[in-house]
């Protein structure tokens, strides 16, 4: 894939003008998919004046870290959204959100978590109402260790968010907002197994889940977390142990006691790294019973 060159060096009134009336049309010929994936990348640094004059219209906002790393994903991925390019300094990012009132996708991957902070801490609450879906991902020194945490009114803020996907990242209250989603997706963090499944049993209107990459760790003593509407269940590879057979609640000390149960579960996938005893056998073999309309299975891994 050739190298995306920037944006020839016209005068600035130009630019605003012409990006703001592709994307003033846009919006007024109703072409949702022009709309909703606005690719192109702003690497100019007079950017102000064109956020300014035309962020109000931006429906995507898809923000990459470290600086440095910006330039070879914007060479070598078809940009999603609105990516901001490498020109940008970081502490302009903040401007950036301040003025859309039609954003419905936002994406800050690979960031230090003081900055996610920041950048969320500076959403106007208005700009949020159309926001569906978010994708929060800290930088790799914060694996498993990075803990944030939704401000209250976050709930209100967002009444029409229906997904999260999270990387690296554990948002502590996530359960405020439980109820509102219909896709989740967790990677490569820690919980306590009374935290997660706290807050899966809290996720009733949940149609699609993956994990991957979880460190689960501590005893978990309450009852089986249903989830009456998950569609797909997703385990992915690095999960350790532990948090698999808490899933499928396998026990090596008594009979199995599944511990997640989804009697509208259509698709279900798993990768296991332990060993496929008799407690590994039953409890797939219970969790398929109890999900009478799976009709896609799949088990891969290291299993012996």
């Amino acid at each position: 894939m050739e190298s995306m060159s920037p944006i020839p060096s016209l005068p600035t009134e130009i630019v605003i003008k012409i990006l703001s009336t592709a994307l003033r049309r846009a919006i007024d010929d109703n072409e949702p998919t022009t709309t909703s994936l606005l690719n192109f990348c702003l690497v100019s640094r007079r950017w102000r004046d064109v956020v300014q004059t035309a962020s109000e219209l931006w429906t995507d906002i898809d923000l990459h870290w470290p600086i440095e790393q910006q330039r070879t994903w914007v060479e070598q991925s078809a940009p999603r959204g609105i990516d901001v390019h490498a020109l940008m300094e970081p502490e302009d990012h903040f401007e950036i959100i301040k003025h859309p009132s039609r954003l419905r996708s936002l994406r800050l991957l690979s960031v230090p978590l003081g900055y996610l902070e920041q950048f969320l801490g500076s959403i106007e609450g208005s700009n949020l109402d159309k926001l569906e879906s978010i994708h929060l991902g800290c930088d790799a020194c914060s694996t498993g260790m990075a803990v944030y945490e939704l401000p209250p009114d976050f709930p209100a803020r967002t009444p029409c968010l229906r997904a999260i996907s999270l990387s690296a990242l554990r948002i502590a209250n996530l359960h405020i907002v439980a109820h509102q989603l219909t896709h989740l997706e967790i990677f490569r963090s820690t919980h306590t197994s009374e935290d997660l499944m706290q807050t899966l049993s809290l996720c009733v209107n949940l149609e699609y889940l993956s994990l991957g990459g979880l460190s689960v760790h501590g005893p978990y003593k309450q009852g089986p977390v249903i989830m009456p509407r998950l569609r797909t269940l997703l385990l992915h590879p690095y999960n350790t142990t532990y948090c698999v057979q808490l899933i499928l609640g396998i026990s090596r000390f008594g009979p199995p006691a599944r511990h997640l149960r989804a009697p509208q579960l259509l698709c279900f996938y798993l990768w296991y790294n332990g060993e496929c005893d008799v407690c590994f056998t039953d409890a797939i073999s219970d969790f398929t019973k109890e999900s009478p309309l799976l009709n896609t299975l799949g088990i891969a891994g290291m299993a012996r």
